[in-house]
C-alpha cells in the first residue's frame, strides 16, 4: 500500500480503496489514517461515513455522529470518483440510528420540505421520523437538513409535518430519529 500511495500522492480514491481493505481486516487505525488522508485531499462523503463507523466502533459516539452528518454535505465540491452525498443517505441514517441508543415510545411523523429555492435537493422530499413529539421530529429533521445544506436558512416555515398513517405507526418502542425518505 505504501508503494501505491507514494506513486499516487494525490489519489484519494486509491486511499479509500486501501482504507476499505484495512477496515476489512480490522486495522481501524490504518484505515482511519487513509480515510482521513482521502478526506484531506478532496471531499469524499464515503470517507466521512467510514470515519464515523471507525469512531463508533471505538465508542466515540459524538465524533461518529459528526462524521456521519458531514457525509451529507451537498455544498462541498466532490472529489474525483466520489460518491454523491445523497447516495449515502440510507447508510448515514442507519449509522445515526445505531448511535442513538435505547428505543423509546414514539409516534411516526412525516416531514415534507417546501420552499423550492432554499430547500435545494430537499425540496418536496418527505421523511418518516419517529419521535415523542412533533417538536422532537422537527429537531431531528433540522439536523439532517443542516447537514445536507450547511449554512442555509431553512426554518420551520419550510417544512410541514403530519402524523404518519396508522399502518406506519410503531407497534412498540423504537429508536427515535429520521428513518427514511417517505415515498
Amino acid at each position: 500500500s505504501e508503494q501505491l500511495m507514494f506513486a499516487s500522492p494525490a489519489d484519494a480514491p486509491l486511499r479509500i480503496q486501501l482504507a476499505i481493505a484495512y477496515e476489512g481486516v480490522r486495522d481501524d487505525a490504518r484505515a482511519g489514517e487513509l480515510f482521513t488522508e482521502a478526506a484531506r485531499i478532496a471531499h469524499h462523503p464515503e470517507a466521512s461515513l467510514a470515519l464515523g463507523r471507525i469512531a463508533a466502533r471505538a465508542g466515540r459516539k459524538e465524533e461518529a455522529r459528526r462524521h456521519a452528518l458531514a457525509a451529507l454535505d451537498t455544498k462541498r465540491t466532490l472529489g474525483r470518483k466520489a460518491v454523491p452525498p445523497l447516495n449515502l443517505f440510507g447508510a448515514v441514517i442507519d449509522q445515526l440510528l445505531a448511535l442513538r441508543g435505547s428505543p423509546l415510545s414514539c409516534r411516526a411523523w412525516i416531514g415534507t420540505f417546501t420552499g423550492q429555492e432554499i430547500a435545494g435537493p430537499l425540496a418536496n422530499v418527505s421523511f418518516l421520523v419517529f419521535a415523542r413529539s412533533e417538536e422532537e421530529a422537527a429537531d431531528d429533521l433540522r439536523t439532517i437538513a443542516d447537514a445536507v445544506l450547511p449554512g442555509t436558512e431553512l426554518t420551520s416555515a419550510h417544512v410541514t409535518y403530519r402524523t404518519a398513517p396508522h399502518d406506519r405507526q410503531p407497534a412498540s418502542a423504537v429508536i427515535p430519529g429520521v428513518q427514511c425518505v417517505w415515498p
